[in-house]
C-alpha cells in the first residue's frame, strides 16, 4: 500500500516546483536530486535492516523528489548547453535516459536474481555518487558541449 509513494511524491514535485525549477540554478537542482537519490537507495538497501512502513514511505519520498527534480532539469540542461541544436540535445537527453534505464533494468535484474536486491540499491547509490562527483567536475561540461555538437 505505500509503493505509490514515489509516484505521488514525483507528481506534486513536478507540480509544486514547475516555475521554480527554470529559476534555480540547474547545477545546484541537479546535485541535490543526485543526493535525494542517494538516499533513497540507501534506505533500499537498509531495507533487510530497517524494514519498516515509515521507511519505505520516506524511501518514497526521496526517490519521487529526486526524478521529479532530475528529468526536466537534466533536460532543460542539455538544452542550454546546447542553444543552436535543442532539438537535437532533446532527442540526445531522451535517448540517452531511455538506454541508460533500460541497461541498468537488464542488468540489475542480473544482480537481483544472483546477489539480491540489497546489492542493486548499494550498486545504483555507488553509481549515482561517482555520477556527482564526476558532474562536479568542470571538464564534464565541456565534454557535454562536445558530445551534443555533431
Amino acid at each position: 500500500k505505500y509503493f505509490f509513494t514515489g509516484s505521488i511524491v514525483l507528481i506534486l514535485t513536478r507540480l509544486i516546483f514547475v516555475n521554480k525549477l527554470n529559476q534555480w540554478k540547474k547545477v545546484r537542482v541537479i546535485n541535490v536530486a543526485f543526493l535525494f537519490a542517494i538516499a533513497a537507495l540507501i534506505l533500499g538497501f537498509s531495507m533487510n535492516i530497517l524494514l519498516s512502513s515509515f521507511v519505505l514511505i520516506l524511501m518514497g519520498i526521496f526517490y519521487g523528489s529526486a526524478h521529479g527534480l532530475l528529468y526536466p532539469t537534466l533536460n532543460a540542461y542539455f538544452v542550454e548547453i546546447t542553444p543552436k541544436r535543442s532539438g537535437k540535445a532533446t532527442l540526445v537527453f531522451l535517448l540517452l535516459f531511455s538506454s541508460g534505464n533500460t541497461l541498468a533494468s537488464f542488468l540489475y535484474g542480473i544482480i537481483a536474481d544472483h546477489y539480491g536486491y540489497p546489492t542493486i540499491y548499494f550498486i545504483s547509490a555507488s553509481v549515482i555518487l561517482v555520477s556527482l562527483i564526476i558532474f562536479q567536475r568542470k571538464s564534464i561540461y565541456k565534454k557535454m558541449k562536445i558530445l551534443l555538437k555533431f
